[in-house]
């Protein structure tokens, strides 16, 4: 192993530790109560408790069939490389592609860091620690240099994007050439349709938006930021009765 890489190592693991610690305690990320005053409250924290819950209720058996569906497709089960999931809140997305991809480290980068107590958690329920972590992150403005990660994805956080284009922007950038994409909102094409039918009942039919006029609006933004090699597809158009969503995958062109 060389000097660079063992600093890497060192220095993942030691800021693994140190924020785990932080989580776990409760003294940063959980509310813990003070000696000298009442228990501490944020915003922040509620937001990512009541997401954490939604994760792992009525969200939970979305993670492992879109996981297998980016595996699957990008072909990355037995290859090394870095991926980072954008907006991917308590991780249960990051913790599904850790377990089928171990030559991965899984970054989950997200802006609100309440989220990272719910991803450690996770990471040693399943005996995965050191190959996965957790960044305070704006999808506008990326804390990764250019060219660094074999794979980007994201459900569920583009809709809250304040400007999609520089988004996408930033994205692009942070791809390593060969780098590939994979974002949207809704479900897989392999998740069954009476999966889909539950959740969207739980949700109380889902959220409301025009999957056409997303679709539209993600070309756009490709063709603006001169992406050509990019797929904008729905899944499973056939089944009226949900909406399955909007995905839009791209590429970087190798060296």
């Amino acid at each position: 192993m060389n000097n660079r890489n063992l600093f890497s190592v060192e220095v993942r693991a030691a800021i693994f530790i140190a924020v785990l610690f932080l989580a776990l305690s409760g003294s940063l990320l959980s509310g813990g109560i003070h000696e000298d005053g009442p228990a501490f409250r944020d915003p922040g924290n509620e937001e990512a408790s009541r997401f954490n819950t939604t994760a792992k209720t009525v969200l939970a058996p979305a993670y492992p069939y879109l996981a297998e569906e980016i595996v699957d497709r990008f072909g990355i089960r037995d290859k090394p490389g870095i991926g980072i999931d954008i907006g991917g809140g308590p991780g249960d997305l990051v913790l599904e592609l850790s377990r089928l991809t171990p030559g991965f480290s899984w970054i989950d980068a997200d802006l609100n860091p309440f989220f990272a107590r719910y991803l450690f958690q996770g990471a040693l329920d399943r005996e995965c620690p050191g190959r996965v972590s957790f960044i305070q992150a704006d999808v506008h403005k990326l804390p990764f240099r250019s060219e660094y990660a074999d794979v980007i994805v994201s459900r569920g956080s583009l809709q809250q994007w304040g400007d999609r284009e520089k988004a996408f922007a930033e994205i692009y950038r942070v791809l390593k050439p060969g780098g590939k994409a994979f974002i949207g909102r809704g479900f897989s094409e392999n998740m069954p349709l009476e999966v889909v039918k539950r959740i969207r009942e739980k949700q109380g039919g889902g959220p409301v938006y025009n999957p056409a006029d997303t679709a539209r609006e993600l070309e756009g933004i490709m063709k603006k930021l001169s992406i050509s090699n990019f797929e904008i597809f729905r899944p499973r158009m056939d089944q009226r009765q949900v909406t399955y969503g909007v995905w839009v995958v791209f590429s970087r062109p190798g060296k």
